[in-house]
């Protein structure tokens, strides 16, 4: 850097007495002369151009916009509540209401698959347990109106946990990164997980009617179809029904009738609009899996008037018979669920299914693989399909499972919440799914699944506050290349271990390396003191940044202790 050299103020004082009165009178008239020809020339301008004023007059008015995320406008409110005392989330949370909902704590057990629509005189029928069994206790309970938060009766979603470092990012606890980092888009997501989310949400066509003639014709064509009258859906299984208004419900169950019956055309049994149907419709495909021939990316939907008059339902015709693809469904998910026979819990239930998945399953786009048929009958699929499936599969042995919808990383994802011993837990059977499988995202808590975030009426499901399950399913140095007793355990060697890491695996294109060391038990508060220091920067990073001409650069490390006692540290370095 050029040193500044210092002023003389001799010379200063010089050229201050070198000014005259008149040439400071002069200055400041050729000034205002300058100002009022600027002002003379805007005038023209907007005369010229009135929308020239607008732009100006919209410019000043401009404010730094609001990031902060809206949360879904819901009329009323439920609150989650545990009645386990011993082993649940006994706190209340504020959730939508379910003005209709009595605080019975019966179950009637049914078969969802098996169904039918009852007479409108027919007592309400609860379709409960997919598995047949009663469940352990756990009631969704709703709140009293007077329960809820603003003047006008609504209330709001409590917000997912966030885990912010300095940089307020949204990183999980077990990471590390400077503070002063200035990070590039997508620059936490590891490599094996990019790519590996395709949730496609859906996309109704949306036929505008004009005529009042024309809309009575649609609407007297089709009528109201099954309307699924007497059913009712258990909060235990099915949270996305209770989540509805009443108004909403109806409509659900007709949706849901009529699907059962493969009645694609019907018009809605109450009032609704454009959005309220896209939350209804998504709202059956989350709650049951086993409705696979339902297309959930497309439907269609007549408009009048800002009202629904008709939904057009898509099934997917490549089944063909849908009567004989149900029986191979069922066939093969008896078969999946015939090697849990034995099993003693739960989670052993869980761990089963989710490796079973993991080793049946590709990762592949095809026309079906919005569905849990691409994933229980065939064996070629993307998030949506792993999801759906572990949900099915895991209520059909009793356990509560949700699917729930949001991003993973930047893109569209799907995922699973699970209920264990009164405790949730997030389950990710997509993104473990690896050669060979890895429980990195099975059974976290929300802090520790940061790369995933909720969206649409998934913010509604339950929070994952679960302990007693998480972090089961460990590995050693041994998984990761390195023998017992060969983990690197002095500073020294892990820099330059680094060095040699980051100048083999740097790729310019994306801007960083990725790579994974080993340490020792007696190294980690060591190094994780260093970092904090800035240690890295003389330890390796400066020779980095210089060998591939960086200006700035920063570690990214994530780290996680192994069943030997050995750190895993996962590094992505940036240099730009």
């Amino acid at each position: 850097m050029k040193k500044l050299s210092k002023p003389d103020l001799g010379k200063i004082k010089e050229s201050i007495s070198d000014i005259s009165p008149l040439k400071v009178a002069e200055g400041i008239a050729f000034g205002i002369l300058g100002a009022i020809m600027a002002i003379v020339m805007l005038i023209l301008l907007f005369a010229i151009n009135p929308e020239l004023s607008n732009i100006v007059g919209e410019t000043l008015r401009y404010t730094k916009p609001n990031n902060t995320p809206q949360q879904p406008q819901q009329n009323t409110a439920v609150a989650w509540q545990n009645n386990d005392d011993d082993n649940g989330y006994n706190g209340v949370d504020t959730r939508p209401l379910n003005p209709g909902s009595s605080d019975t704590d019966e179950t009637v057990v049914r078969d969802p698959d098996n169904a039918s629509t009852p007479d409108s005189d027919a007592a309400v029928s609860t379709v409960s347990n997919p598995s047949g069994e009663e469940d352990d206790g756990i009631v969704y309970k709703p709140l009293n109106v007077s329960d809820t938060d603003s003047n006008d009766g609504t209330s709001t979603p409590q917000q997912q946990p966030q885990n912010n470092n300095a940089n307020n990012f949204n990183l999980p606890d077990n990471s590390v990164i400077p503070n002063n980092a200035t990070v590039p888009d997508n620059f936490d997501v590891p490599d094996n997980i990019v790519g590996k989310s395709r949730y496609v949400d859906p996309d109704p066509d949306i036929i505008t009617v004009d005529s009042e003639q024309e809309a009575r014709q649609i609407e007297e064509a089709v009528g109201y179809g099954a309307t699924g009258e007497g059913l009712d859906f258990d909060a235990t299984y099915y949270p996305y029904y209770q989540f509805l208004n009443e108004d909403q419900k109806a409509i659900y169950r007709q949706v849901y009738a009529n699907t059962m019956e493969y009645n694609s055309a019907f018009k809605p049994i109450r009032e609704t609009n454009i959005s309220e149907i896209q939350t209804i419709v998504s709202s059956v495909t989350y709650d049951h899996p086993q409705l696979f021939w339902l297309d959930t990316t497309f439907y269609t939907e007549y408009d009048y008037n800002g009202s629904v008059i008709k939904l057009e339902l898509s099934f997917y015709d490549q089944l063909g018979d849908f009567d004989a693809a149900r029986s191979e469904f069922e066939a093969d998910a008896d078969q999946i669920l015939a090697g849990a026979t034995g099993l003693s819990s739960d989670y052993e239930n869980e761990k089963y299914i989710h490796d079973y998945l993991a080793d049946k399953l590709y990762y592949k786009f095809n026309p079906l693989d919005q569905s849990a048929y691409s994933s229980i009958v065939r064996d070629y699929t993307v998030c949506a399909g792993y999801a759906k499936a572990f949900q099915y599969l895991m209520q059909r042995l009793g356990v509560p499972t949700y699917l729930c919808v949001g991003w993973g990383a930047t893109e569209r994802h799907g995922w699973n919440i699970i209920r264990l011993d009164g405790e949730y837990y997030n389950v990710d059977v997509t993104w473990d799914d690896q050669d060979p499988t890895t429980y990195d995202y099975f059974n976290l808590s929300d802090s520790d699944n940061s790369m995933h975030t909720r969206t649409g009426n998934s913010v509604y499901l339950p929070p994952c506050n679960g302990s007693k399950y998480s972090g089961l399913e460990g590995s050693s140095s041994e998984d990761y290349g390195v023998a017992n007793g060969d983990a690197i355990s002095s500073l020294a060697d892990y820099y330059a271990a680094c060095r040699d890491q980051t100048y083999a695996n740097y790729n310019s294109s994306d801007g960083y390396a990725h790579f994974q060391l080993v340490i020792s038990e007696s190294l980690f508060n060591t190094w994780l003191e260093d970092f904090y220091n800035d240690g890295y920067e003389a330890g390796y990073l400066n020779d980095c940044e210089a060998a591939f001409g960086g200006v700035f650069s920063f570690p990214y490390c994530q780290y996680q202790q192994l069943d030997d006692g050995t750190y895993l540290i996962d590094h992505y370095v940036y240099i730009y």
